[in-house]
């Protein structure tokens, strides 16, 4: 996709305090309804706030955590091990790795030499922390999610240098591969929550500012680099998640035209390329946890429908003239999420059975884009969800 759009022109440091994560004007109305006392928001809020005051206390994350450094040797380079490759049985020295799709390696969660357990730990946390901030104003929830901020982006002993050249690296292979830029949504989601905490005493200019530095050189390289261009062209769920990446990062840092170029590009390459008439996600449904990336992939789209609302581009409505959609999507999925759930036709060696199927938020929003009640009254039927699937599905359902 990269390489195809305009690169963004030189220009200074854009500062926003705008979060792209949820539709437009969603969180305003949502602290309206806690203003106003309603029972389910507080209800949330209290969970949410739950969940905030535990990371008062804990350390911050940095990248500098792990006991060895990456290939270059420098200690700052975020590095990661492609999930599904394991020791090769047919070699003495089990190299080079070879692939057993959707069976996670837990030598890749290791956190003395990889980080992607720590960068999915951080966007959590800034999420968490931005929003409590945001609905509270309290600056306990500032201050933490300012000093995380400063430790991961801006003090030089700590900070990740801006690049993922050294993602999902696989041993006797690669150091790094283009599939490895799937590891930075977390960063561009931690970044965008920034917007959450602008006004928070904590966040003073000169740190600001610096983090922004940050934010704008990763996103180059994210959008001009060799490994980002690669990322872009693959068809399936990678390359929605790079698109929605660059345009979450190009919103940030102040270049909508390129969030436009994408966005535009992305209802003939991703939704007419990804969907069947009938719903299906042949690209997805090729892997062997189907139902999960049937799922990760629309949660990729929904997102780009959702940024693409801030920029005057419709894709919740994009349709092809043979019915391909977001919409049709949905629906299709339905039957196989509901309780008690239809049997998955496809491969899924992961059981699903009883999780909370991970586009709940998503069907919130759309029951209302797409006046279908069903999608909410799907919802009902799970208990005890995840706080920020509570919040999340609160606010997707305040618009």
């Amino acid at each position: 996709m990269a390489a195809e759009v305009a690169a963004p022109a030189a220009s200074p440091v854009a500062m926003t305090s705008t979060y792209y994560g949820y539709r437009p004007g969603a969180l305003e109305k949502t602290k309206a309804l806690i203003a106003q006392g309603d029972k389910e928001a507080l209800a949330v809020l209290k969970s949410l706030l739950k969940e905030a005051d535990k990371t008062l206390d804990d350390k911050v994350l940095t990248v500098t955590d792990k006991k060895v450094a990456g290939p270059s040797g420098d200690i700052r380079d975020y590095v990661s091990l492609a999930p599904y490759y394991w020791p090769n049985p047919n070699t003495s020295d089990g190299l080079p790795y070879i692939r057993k799709d959707g069976e996670v390696n837990p030598e890749s969660k290791n956190t003395d030499f990889a980080d992607d357990t720590r960068v999915l730990a951080l966007a959590r946390r800034m999420k968490t922390l931005g929003l409590a901030y945001y609905f509270t104003g309290d600056e306990k929830y500032g201050a933490k999610a300012v000093e995380q901020i400063r430790v991961w982006f801006v003090d030089e002993k700590t900070k990740m240098n801006p690049h993922m050249k050294f993602s999902q690296g696989v041993r006797g292979e690669s150091t790094g591969r283009f599939t490895g830029m799937m590891d930075g949504r977390h960063i561009s989601m931690a970044a965008d929550a920034t917007a959450l905490f602008a006004n928070s005493k904590a966040w003073k200019a000169g740190e600001r500012e610096a983090a922004e530095v940050w934010f704008k050189t990763f996103f180059e390289w994210m959008f001009k680099g060799e490994l980002g261009k690669a990322e872009g062209e693959s068809k399936n769920n990678h390359g929605t998640h790079y698109d929605a990446q660059i345009v979450r990062w190009a919103l940030h840092v102040g270049q909508t035209d390129v969030a436009k170029q994408i966005l535009e590009r992305a209802k003939e390459k991703r939704i007419a390329l990804q969907i069947e008439p009938d719903g299906k996600q042949p690209l997805e449904l090729a892997r062997t946890n189907s139902l999960s990336y049937s799922q990760f992939n629309l949660k990729a789209l929904t997102s780009l429908a959702i940024m693409g609302e801030y920029v005057g581009v419709d894709l919740w409505n994009y349709k092809t003239k043979d019915g391909r959609c977001i919409a049709i999507a949905l629906d299709y999925l339905l039957p196989y999420l509901d309780v008690p759930r239809k049997p998955w036709p496809y491969k899924q060696i992961v059981p699903k059975k009883a999780e909370v199927p991970e586009i709940l938020p998503e069907l919130r929003m759309a029951s209302i884009i797409f006046k279908k009640p069903d999608y909410v009254t799907l919802a009902a039927k799970y208990e005890d969800l995840p706080t920020i699937t509570k919040v999340e599905y609160l606010v997707g359902g305040a618009n």
